[in-house]
């Protein structure tokens, strides 16, 4: 469980990463950064609850990993949390793909189908 927990870590970092190269490979133009910008801060207090229902989320899974404790109450904390970040990054997604050109659209769909690689690929990893 541990190996599997700082897998999906490494795999973050790492997806973090790419977002950070694709945002310096796919300048926006500046009504692209002020329409996103907008968008962000429309989204921002939402943005905020949500990274702490993840980080609450987490805390609970070790706090009871290492109690002993209801393990499948804290998963389903994580769950949802997971469920909530998905439906929250499709909405702003909604939003903010029609403001990219084609080519953007395309880098961004080819950072994204990476990155479920690398996901998929530390997970196989983690479980052989």
């Amino acid at each position: 469980m541990k190996i599997l927990i700082l897998t999906l870590l490494a795999v973050f970092g790492t997806a973090v990463r790419h977002f950070l190269n694709f945002r310096k490979q796919t300048p926006l133009s500046e009504e692209q950064k002020a329409a996103i910008g907008k968008i962000l801060a429309e989204n921002r207090e939402e943005i905020r609850a949500q990274i702490n229902q993840g980080r609450s989320a987490r805390h609970a899974m070790e706090a009871a990993v290492k109690e002993n404790g209801s393990t499948k109450a804290a998963a389903e904390k994580i769950g949802d949390a997971a469920r909530d970040r998905a439906l929250l990054m499709a909405r702003i997604g909604a939003q903010v793909r029609p403001l990219l050109t084609p080519a953007q659209q395309k880098q961004l769909e080819d950072a994204r189908a990476e990155i479920e690689g690398l996901v998929d690929g530390a997970l196989a990893s983690a479980l052989r």
